[in-house]
């Protein structure tokens, strides 16, 4: 099973985590998932907070016992 691997850092909106692998968003969120399970049992969600829809792009973050980390998912044309 291979680990997805974003660009970003996941830090702030400017620099979300976004998979460009990705075939669409629902692919992407996918990803998200699997990357974030992957980290370990401190990234697992708690909540998640949709903050921006655009033409283009869904913008959201997590809250995490780690932190927060955002996320940009690019939307299937």
């Amino acid at each position: 099973m291979s680990i997805p691997i974003p660009t970003g850092d996941g830090l702030s909106k400017e620099t979300a985590y976004l998979f460009t692998q990705a075939q669409g968003n629902f692919d992407a969120i996918g990803m998200a998932y699997k990357f974030m399970q992957s980290r370990g049992p401190q990234y697992r969600r708690l909540r998640q907070y949709l903050y921006e829809t655009t033409d283009s792009e869904i913008i959201e973050w997590w809250e995490t016992p780690a932190g927060k980390f955002w996320f940009r998912y690019q939307l299937t044309p």
